[in-house]
């Protein structure tokens, strides 16, 4: 087959619709990638995410060699991943922090001395990712094949099935194409280095975005069967929840000079304004815990499903390999929220009396039974036990017997569930949460696809 000089070059222009986070490699400061104040999506990240997507569907054949040659192999890499800034500058307001700890699974508690803290940035930054193909003295047919291959990679990262940077477990790094009108997003223009119109177009970058066309775009749908499963909670809660963000302090009066501390609800930055969410990372610990909790309750000894759900984190003292976990959360945004106000005192334990100057004020958020919230996990390998797993826990959230937040003592976070909802990977079930009146602790019914839940529930 005759030999072609062609160069195909990509532009997408996509909007980070989740948190994400590009390490720099240094403990000081963020610790996240920023350029002149822009934030930085390397060629590098790009490069890498299409080698992982190339080995799942082919695997060391002629098209992954002509894009990752060897490195005993002098050739060179036919695909250029280029390096991309964010159109918008990051002030302070777009550097979101989330403080964690870590957790000690056999004892299901908090670390000593183990709170850490992540900076990522909030949702809402526009990029354009640019691509090149240089099919230079290269069969036609291979280079077809390796435009099919990126051009399929890119619809995927465009919506969101491909997330860029860390924390994707977290549901961080997820974009999509920004649409104009009738246009998609994706624009893509070929240069003929045989002719000398297309030979001087490159030499000039004659690459104008309104010239571009998506027609005869191809999108083969490598692997478009979805064989993730989407297991959704609707719930809210009308008794009020709080997780703690940064607290305010106020004055008690004008004359007083004496403050007292206000907890508040979460809140980040999305899309320029402040919003009050439940991190995902909240909700993965929850989960996890809870998960723990009923294989103690089984007598199970093999841990290995749950290892596979949440995945492991590295230890070199015990050789243990890292591994990343299955599920993916996402986190709640809270819309239509209403806050309430409790005042409370801190008491001395040891003598049962109040605390001297220990008055505090907590900020509540409450959800409507109109306006409920979704809690979003996504299961990346269809595993009846790690389904079952998840069903349990959504279930007791959404009977308010796993409490979401901090001062479950005194009432807070105890959510009701409006349904369940399985989907993906051959799934459409659903269960519904309704009320009944009831003297005992038991105040709702399921109803919907109950023997379909029983059945998956079984396998533990």
């Amino acid at each position: 087959m005759s030999s072609i000089n062609k160069i195909k070059q990509y532009i997408l222009q996509v909007k980070n619709i989740s948190p994400f986070r590009i390490g720099n490699g240094e403990e000081e400061g963020n610790g996240l990638l920023i350029s002149d104040k822009h934030a930085v999506i390397n060629g590098t990240t790009l490069s890498g995410l299409f080698r992982d997507f190339l080995k799942k569907f082919k695997n060391k054949d002629e098209a992954y060699e002509l894009i990752f040659p060897e490195n005993n192999n002098k050739e060179t890499s036919k695909i250029y991943f280029y390096d991309s800034m964010s159109n918008e500058e990051i002030g302070k307001e777009d550097l979101c922090c989330r403080n964690h700890v870590r957790i000690d699974e056999e004892m299901a508690s908090s670390v000593e001395n183990h709170l850490f803290n992540e900076y990522h940035i909030s949702e809402g930054k526009t990029f354009k990712l640019f691509f090149e193909i240089r099919g230079l003295n290269l069969e036609e047919d291979k280079y077809n094949c390796i435009c099919k291959y990126l051009e399929n990679f890119i619809t995927k990262l465009s919506s969101g099935q491909i997330a860029i940077g860390s924390k994707s477990s977290f549901g961080f790094g997820k974009f999509k194409a920004i649409k104009n009108n009738d246009k998609s997003g994706i624009y893509y223009k070929e240069y003929n280095l045989s002719t000398e119109n297309g030979l001087n177009d490159y030499l000039d970058f004659n690459f104008n975005i309104k010239n571009l066309s998506m027609e005869g775009f191809n999108n083969l749908g490598i692997g478009d069967q979805d064989k993730k499963l989407k297991i959704k909670l609707e719930a809210y809660c009308d008794e009020g929840f709080i997780i703690k963000g940064n607290p305010i302090i106020e004055k008690k009066d004008k004359q007083d000079t004496k403050t007292y501390i206000v907890d508040c609800p979460y809140k980040e930055c999305i899309d320029g304004k402040k919003q009050f969410i439940i991190p995902s990372s909240t909700i993965k610990g929850i989960v996890r815990g809870y998960c723990n909790k009923i294989f103690k309750t089984l007598d199970k000894k093999d841990k290995t499903v749950i290892d596979e759900m949440f995945g492991m984190k590295a230890d070199e003292s015990k050789k243990i390999e890292g591994k990343k976990g299955k599920l993916i959360f996402e986190d709640c945004k809270i819309d239509g929220e209403k806050l309430q106000r409790y005042n409370r005192i801190k008491i001395d334990r040891f003598t049962g009396g109040v605390m001297s100057g220990a008055i505090f004020k907590e900020q509540i958020a409450t959800i409507s039974k109109d306006n409920p919230i979704e809690f979003n996990v996504v299961l990346n390998k269809e595993d009846k036990k790690m389904l079952a797993l998840i069903i349990l826990a959504f279930r007791d959230i959404g009977l308010g017997y796993l409490t979401i937040g901090s001062g479950n003592n005194v009432g807070y976070g105890r959510f009701k569930g409006k349904s369940i909802t399985i989907s993906g990977a051959g799934y459409n079930s659903k269960l519904e949460f309704k009320e009944i009146e009831s003297s005992n602790m038991d105040k709702f019914q399921l109803k919907g696809d109950i023997d379909k839940f029983n059945e998956i529930v079984s396998i533990l």
